[in-house]
């Protein structure tokens, strides 16, 4: 898959976000960067945290080890994490307490599946039926369109998300077989994506704890 990269401004600010019912916070800093950056989670806990870092694309992940961390002060633990080329979401948890926070990879890409943060509703095994978008500004408009098999072809827009990010199902009248989407929002163009369309599939809702994914029955097949 092709991106554009684009030229990025130093940043190094803490983002804290306070655990309900409790006197700490967890921290990031910075909280965005270019693909393969480094930044550091911190959780001041009475006992060892755990952390979970999961790819905010594709669609949710199987089951996540903790993160190690170190005792860098006593009752703060400090954990070095590496990014990808996609935002991750930052779950820890300390006691009966929780919060949840994101790293901002800027680095503009399309991709044919939902995100993590959606899969409370999620089109569970519907690979090709979402194109998803980052790194607009927020609250752009987003233009895209869909193309395909015996002239087929859908105009749709949307709107950026409070951090860039975008979604638009694939019409369902989008024909089986390869696609192809082009959209831009604002300066942002993305590169044109091909990907595979399979047809429809069953809405699958997902349990809040969202660790590991839930398994889902299948449709048997012969394979030889």
């Amino acid at each position: 898959m092709k991106f554009r990269m684009r030229k990025l401004i130093g940043i190094s600010t803490v983002a804290s976000f306070a655990f309900a019912g409790t006197a700490y916070a967890l921290t990031i800093d910075p909280t965005s960067g270019p693909p393969d950056s480094h930044y550091q989670v911190q959780v001041p806990c009475d006992s060892t945290p755990k952390i979970y870092v999961a790819d905010l694309y594709p669609g949710p992940p199987g089951t996540l080890l903790p993160r190690v961390g170190t005792e860098t002060s006593p009752g703060v633990w400090t954990y070095d994490v590496q990014a990808r080329l996609v935002d991750q979401v930052i779950r820890a948890s300390c006691g009966g307490a929780g919060e949840t926070a994101r790293y901002d990879v800027v680095n503009p890409m399309l991709m044919p599946n939902p995100t993590v943060l959606d899969y409370g509703d999620f089109t569970y095994g519907a690979f090709g039926n979402v194109v998803s978008g980052t790194d607009c500004r927020p609250g752009s408009a987003v233009s895209i369109t869909i193309t395909g098999p015996g002239g087929f072809s859908s105009d749709q827009s949307t709107t950026a998300d409070s951090i860039g990010s975008w979604q638009i199902p694939v019409p369902g009248d989008a024909p089986s077989g390869d696609l192809t989407a082009n959209a831009s929002c604002g300066e942002v163009r993305y590169d044109p994506l091909t990907f595979q369309h399979r047809g429809s599939a069953v809405s699958t809702s997902l349990p809040e704890d969202r660790d590991a994914a839930t398994p889902v029955a299948g449709t048997p097949s012969y394979t030889g």
